[in-house]
């Protein structure tokens, strides 16, 4: 009797399995086209603050200064100065336009901003720009 009640285990064992293992890989991207995002954000609005856009500011070391102090106390590691410094250079190095491209070039960067949401849902902590971000490196790493 019992092992006429499990006939078929295998399979839904196995498409258990498959579904959880697709979800966990699923997650990693999504996870680190966030991460990627937002690093990418930070850089912009150091650049925004200290420099208003410019190639170089007198106060913007002080600022990376502060902010890796800031941050790594609350954050711990991963806001040192270098690495600040590296999200400042990424920013600078791929504006929006130029983040990603698809392989196929089928879809546009404004292509898929127009198909985004104008507005953040309610009650989103996360930017728009790293949203979109977020989603055109996600459709890019999987598609």
């Amino acid at each position: 009797m019992y092992s006429e009640s499990l006939r078929g285990y295998d399979d839904i064992q196995t498409g258990i399995v498959s579904l959880l293992e697709a979800a966990r890989r699923a997650t990693a991207r999504s996870v680190n086209a966030l991460m990627t995002a937002t690093y990418w954000e930070i850089g912009r609005r150091i650049v925004n603050f200290e420099q208003g856009g410019a190639e170089r500011a007198a106060y913007g070391e002080a600022l990376v200064e502060r902010l890796a102090k800031d941050l790594t106390r609350r954050f711990g590691r991963g806001f040192s100065r270098q690495n600040l410094g590296q999200m400042r250079a990424f920013y600078r190095a791929w504006p929006v336009d130029g983040i990603c491209q698809t392989p196929s070039g089928k879809f546009s960067v404004p292509t898929i901003l127009r198909a985004l949401p104008r507005t953040p849902p309610e009650n989103s902590a996360i930017p728009m720009s790293v949203r979109c971000i977020s989603t055109l490196i996600t459709h890019v790493s999987t598609g």
